[in-house]
């Protein structure tokens, strides 16, 4: 049977042998040691909005200035008639979250004013209720009738599809990881 849990819990599943295998977006400190691991491939990580957001694509700097809130204002970033940005990110044990923050944030800090999500679902049905959110998730679930759900903006004139994510030219990405009992 396939469960989905976050990182934390499916590396303790598999490290008191609950589950024989994981594929986790990151293998967290300490458990490195008692498990067996093996990057398997890398996901990306789509920025979503509402579908009726006009916009297509940001540059990689209008995103940070987003994120951490130098742009406030979706007029800010070519969008004049939506208002304020409410943006949303991942919990900070998220590797979706670490992937984003170490390629897109750098060294600047989140806004104070971004909702914390405790889930990608969570931040998917953000976006496709609230005209105005900004967020993200794995590329990978956003398939079938989600895809109608949400938009994705392209980063730097770049959507997260395989080939950009496999070159390297789509810019944020989480590298996947297979782990079993040592």
């Amino acid at each position: 049977a396939v469960q989905t849990m976050n990182a934390a819990a499916a590396l303790e599943a598999v490290s008191t042998g609950r589950v024989d295998l994981a594929l986790v977006g990151s293998v967290v400190d300490g458990s490195a040691s008692t498990l067996w691991t093996r990057e398997f491939g890398y996901e990306g990580i789509a920025v979503i909005a509402h579908p009726g957001n006009p916009l297509t694509t940001l540059t990689l700097p209008q995103l940070r200035d987003i994120f951490s809130g130098a742009r406030s204002r979706w007029s800010d970033v070519g969008a004049p008639t939506l208002g304020d940005i409410d943006l949303a990110a991942r919990d900070p044990g998220d590797s979706g979250r670490a992937a984003f923050d170490a390629q897109v944030m750098g060294n600047v800090r989140l806004s104070s004013n971004a909702l914390i999500l405790s889930s990608f679902e969570i931040a998917i049905n953000l976006a496709a209720a609230q005209p105005t959110a900004i967020s993200y998730a794995p590329a990978s679930r956003l398939t079938g009738t989600v895809t109608n759900q949400v938009k994705m903006l392209a980063i730097d004139g770049l959507l997260p599809n395989a080939a950009g994510i496999a070159n390297g030219s789509y810019p944020i990405a989480r590298p996947l990881q297979i782990a079993t009992r040592a």
